[in-house]
C-alpha cells in the first residue's frame, strides 16, 4: 500500500501539471487571437490611410496642372492690353473712315 500511496500523489501532480499546462495554453490562444485581431485592425487603417495618401496625391497633381502663376497671370495681362489696343486702334480708324465719308 505504500508504493500505491506515492503513486497517486504522482498522478496527481501530472493531472495538476497538465491542467495547468492547458489553462496557459488556452490563455496563449486568447492573447494570439487578439493580437491577431489587431493586426488586422491595423492592417485595414494602414490601407485606408494609403487610399487617402493616394486620393490626396492626385488632387495635388491636379491642382499643379491647373495651377496660375504669377507670370501666367501677368502674360495673360499682356495679352489682354494688346487685343485692346489692337482693338482701340481698329474703332480709331474705324471712325476716322466714318468721318471722312460723313464729311463728303
Amino acid at each position: 500500500m505504500h508504493k500505491e500511496g506515492p503513486r497517486l500523489s504522482d498522478e496527481k501532480a501530472v493531472m495538476d501539471m497538465r491542467r495547468d499546462l492547458e489553462v496557459r495554453l488556452a490563455d496563449l490562444e486568447s492573447r494570439i487571437a487578439l493580437l491577431r485581431q489587431h493586426n488586422d485592425h491595423n492592417q485595414r487603417h494602414a490601407c485606408d490611410r494609403g487610399h487617402q495618401v493616394d486620393d490626396l496625391q492626385d488632387r495635388l497633381d491636379a491642382t499643379e496642372r491647373v495651377q496660375v502663376t504669377r507670370s501666367g497671370l501677368d502674360q495673360r495681362f499682356r495679352r489682354a492690353i494688346a487685343l485692346l489696343s489692337l482693338l482701340a486702334a481698329a474703332a480709331s480708324a474705324v471712325a476716322a473712315l466714318l468721318a471722312v465719308l460723313l464729311s463728303r
